[in-house]
């Protein structure tokens, strides 16, 4: 399998002063995203195995910076299939969580209005 190697680098908004709000500003050296966790929140299910055959991504313990895991992602984003991957050929658990507030998945993709995903959730 051949992937691209590419960097994913954060930007951050700071807020707004009189209603009007600054521009975005790149914070340099930051990653947002692992490669295949960045797969998982656009639901590309190739992205994500090339992300563990060629880097050795363990979408099991990679976090991002919130304690959000590729699951999450993936759910929030409504997509089915990189969350069946997930559980089916990955082995990641349906209600296993990293963050503090011991939000789940299906709270993600409850939150974003992703009702297949809620039930494909629900029956898993």
């Amino acid at each position: 399998m051949e992937c691209e190697n590419t960097e994913f680098e954060s930007s951050s908004w700071r807020g707004s002063q009189g209603g009007k709000p600054k521009a975005w500003r790149p914070r340099e050296g930051r990653k947002v995203l692992s490669p295949g966790m960045d797969a998982a929140s656009r639901g590309d299910v190739e992205g994500m195995r090339c992300a563990i055959a060629d880097e050795g991504w363990d979408p099991i313990t990679d976090i991002d910076l919130f304690g959000s895991n590729a699951l999450m992602w993936a759910a929030g984003g409504g997509f089915v299939r990189a969350c069946d991957f997930l559980v089916n050929d990955v082995g990641m658990d349906v209600n296993a969580t990293s963050r503090k507030d011991g939000r789940v998945p299906l709270h993600w993709a409850a939150r974003n209005g992703a009702l297949k995903a809620c039930a494909w959730l629900v029956d898993h």
